[in-house]
């Protein structure tokens, strides 16, 4: 018995150091720590040399950009177990680039530099920079500033791009006589008369360079105040049954309020007879001739239509534009005479078929174009522009885009040129029409540009959609010298009073419709926005 438990006491022992032998030989197999080596001794494989996973770097050498970089995060150990020591850096050029201990490098002057991490132990890994300038594309500044004596104003400077190495600009009075000028660019009026702030950055044999032109006033100046619209049809078209449909609609205005002609632009008269000149597009011949020219649309009326105009207080219409000429030379001629018979002035075609008015005691010059490959370009508008500006002390030009698409919303670099050398030679106002649908507004050197002032009364067609309209509203001070665009307004409009047809009577637009226009008109406004309030 005492023998059997000595075997079996000495089976059980075997056993224990056997397990015990095993759990060892299975630590050193996965190198499990004993209990007297530091933990995490064994996780590292040793380091054989470091390297920079990128060898080249570009920067630009800017003012406004982060001028600094982290380049430690380039740097990794080989193998990639092994743990990365501290390390030292050095740049080859630290006039170009210099580098601190922990390997932020700091861009100074343009130039290339080797920056070399090393190891205590001496092994090393390198990138080299090359940093360059970031060139002045472009510079521009306020257009126009308007002062009196002794007011100040900061000339605004936009320099592109943004992150650009020279950002310093220099500025100087033209004419220091009227206008200086600081090393910050605020101007100070000194007497009244026009001169020009040049800016020009400082990068040597790089310059750019643009003006602010600088208005100080003589006292208050006289005052012209304009309303604008866009197209008006005074008809319709013979042979789509719309000229018979406008006559209705004269017949019924005349019998409900006793008002044949003065109805139609009642609610718009309202407006149109606080200001001193009211002036649309007339896309009508007002003729009682035949011969139809070949068109998808010919708008014809009585000449008698024209007193639709003169009893709502509108001065003149601008006549360049493709609706005008449907009836041929003859129909343009009776259009003029029914206009002037009446009382409306009519500017036509260009500088040979312009109109001046005395208004106020000043020569009110209209001038009109109807754009396009076989009519006007920019040259023409040029041209024209240019002779009409000494002859007169405002100048205010309609441009009929005629190369534009119809219902066309957004403003085309072509629509853009063209008003812009109409102001660029002269012209204190431009408006634009011919889509038919109403479209954004741009402030060009201190002047005012609206490109698309939609249709306003439709005697041709019957749309109810889009009948977004308005009316343009400006006040134009004239000094010695030069003319102040000031206290613009826009007036939302609808076309019809109607929700089921075209009744055409135009309307104020009611509510969140008067927002909607407004949202509209600034969506598609380009460059600098127009200062304008809203009327409703």
């Amino acid at each position: 018995m005492k023998k059997h438990m000595r075997n079996a006491l000495a089976a059980a022992l075997m056993l224990a150091l056997i397990a015990v032998t095993g759990q060892v030989a299975l630590a050193e197999t996965l190198r499990w720590p004993t209990a007297n080596a530091p933990v995490g001794a064994m996780d590292k494989a040793a380091l054989k040399s470091i390297k920079m996973t990128k060898t080249t770097l570009k920067a630009a050498l800017a003012s406004t950009r982060d001028t600094t970089a982290d380049l430690s995060k380039y740097v990794k150990a080989v193998p990639a177990s092994a743990e990365l020591p501290a390390l030292s850096w050095t740049s080859s050029r630290p006039d170009v680039v210099a580098v601190d201990e922990k390997g932020v490098a700091t861009y100074l002057d343009v130039g290339k530099a080797k920056i070399t991490a090393q190891t205590p132990e001496g092994k090393k890994a390198s990138i080299t920079i090359t940093v360059s300038i970031v060139r002045v594309t472009s510079v521009s500044s306020s257009g126009t500033i308007t002062l009196s004596p002794g007011e100040t104003a900061h000339v605004r400077v936009t320099i592109k791009p943004a992150d650009a190495t020279f950002q310093a600009v220099e500025f100087g009075s033209t004419d220091a006589a009227i206008a200086t000028v600081d090393q910050h660019g605020v101007v100070t009026a000194v007497a009244p008369g026009t001169c020009k702030i040049n800016v020009t950055t400082d990068e040597r044999g790089h310059e750019k360079t643009t003006a602010t032109n600088i208005q100080v006033r003589t006292g208050q100046g006289v005052q012209l105040k304009i309303s604008a619209v866009g197209d008006i049809t005074l008809g319709g078209d013979p042979e789509r049954g719309t000229l018979a449909q406008f006559k209705k609609y004269l017949d019924l205005y005349e019998k409900q309020y006793g008002d044949r002609y003065g109805t139609m632009l009642k609610k718009a008269a309202v407006y149109f007879s606080q200001d001193d000149l009211t002036f649309g597009n007339l896309e009508t011949c007002l003729t009682k001739a035949g011969g139809r020219h070949e068109g998808t649309y010919c708008y014809k009326g009585d000449p008698s239509y024209a007193q639709v105009l003169s009893s709502s207080s509108v001065e003149a219409m601008n006549l360049a534009n493709n609706h005008t000429t449907g009836f041929g030379s003859a129909g343009l001629r009776s259009t003029k005479s029914a206009l002037t018979k009446v009382g409306v002035a009519a500017n036509g075609f260009g500088y040979n078929d312009a109109k001046i008015l005395m208004i106020n005691g000043l020569r009110v010059g209209l001038l009109g174009y109807q754009t396009g490959p076989r009519t006007a370009n920019a040259n023409t508008i040029k041209t024209g522009v240019k002779k009409m500006r000494d002859k007169c002390d405002v100048l205010i030009l309609s441009l009929h885009f005629g190369d534009t698409k119809e219902y066309t919303y957004k403003v085309t670099n072509a629509m853009k040129v063209y008003a812009h050398t109409a102001i660029n030679y002269g012209a204190d106002l431009v408006v634009g029409h011919h889509p038919h649908v109403i479209s954004g507004m741009e402030s060009y050197k201190g002047k005012n540009i609206v490109y698309g002032l939609g249709t306003f009364l439709a005697g041709g067609p019957n749309p109810l959609r889009p009948r977004r309209t308005f009316i343009f509203q400006e006040t134009l001070e004239v000094h010695p010298g030069f003319v102040e665009s000031k206290d613009a307004k826009v007036i939302p409009f609808w076309i019809t009073s109607s929700d089921k047809t075209n009744d055409r009577i135009p309307q104020p637009a009611p509510g969140a419709e008067a927002d909607k226009i407004i949202a509209h008109i600034e969506k598609y406004s380009v460059g600098q926005k127009v200062d304008y309030t809203v009327v409703k």
